[in-house]
């Protein structure tokens, strides 16, 4: 603040005024001054406060989010283990499942093959049916070789099975596909009445309703037993 000069004998040299009263104004200036100094002081004292505060609380949550991102990576090392060991039960049991499959023709299907014929030519008796087996045949002109599960025929009557530990579209079309040229294959049975069989230890109702609507008898694997799943009503295809 600008000192005022004053006009008048403040002083007695009619020049201004007096030294007194020049310090008690320089004085109250620097005590602004001062004022202003403490005043800015303070304000970057709380400046530096709340940046201290925010850089904490970001801090903190940075730790926060790293030990949660932490946390969650040990859980998901734990998870992986689980289904890794999940998996390796799946994969050791359909390793046994699918050694057991060699077996499954002939301990479920051929004892229960006769009921299943009658199905479709209920008049056959015991002694006029046959059973077969994995019955391999080469094609007599394209020499490509043709697998089947088990045969069952009986007059003029044969059934032929697929059987699947899980039983899924994929199976049935080609099974169809089988069927479709069965007869060039097997020459024998040329004049017979020709039906087709899918079979597995479970097969859900989609997989029923899909062989079905295609003329195929499906049934369930039981011990000692197969059990017819089509509808009632259903009327096997001749193929």
């Amino acid at each position: 603040m600008p000192i005022k000069k004053r006009n008048g004998n403040g002083n007695g040299n009619g020049h201004g005024i007096s030294a007194s009263e020049y310090f008690a104004e320089t004085k109250a200036i620097l005590d602004r001054i001062e004022l202003r100094h403490d005043e800015l002081q303070e304000q970057y004292a709380k400046q530096q406060e709340q940046y201290a505060k925010q850089r904490a609380e970001h801090e903190a949550e940075h730790a926060a989010r790293e030990a949660e991102i932490t946390k969650q990576l040990a859980e998901l090392a734990i998870l992986r283990k689980e289904n890794e060991r999940k998996q390796a039960e799946r994969d050791k049991q359909m390793g046994e499942l699918s050694s057991k499959m060699g077996t499954l023709v002939e301990d479920f299907v051929i004892p229960d093959m006769v009921n299943m014929l009658r199905v479709v030519a209920p008049t056959l008796a015991d002694d006029d049916i046959t059973v077969n087996v994995r019955v391999k045949r080469r094609h007599p002109q394209t020499k490509q070789q043709v697998e089947l599960d088990a045969i069952a025929d009986g007059g003029n009557v044969v059934l032929v099975n697929e059987t699947k530990t899980t039983m899924k579209i994929d199976y049935i079309d080609s099974f169809l596909g089988r069927l479709a040229t069965f007869k060039e294959f097997f020459r024998e049975y040329q004049e017979f009445r020709l039906f087709g069989m899918v079979s597995s230890l479970y097969v859900d109702n989609a997989m029923v309703s899909y062989a079905e609507r295609r003329g195929l008898l499906v049934v369930a694997l039981k011990p000692g037993l197969l059990q017819v799943m089509n509808g009632a009503g259903f009327v096997p295809k001749e193929f």
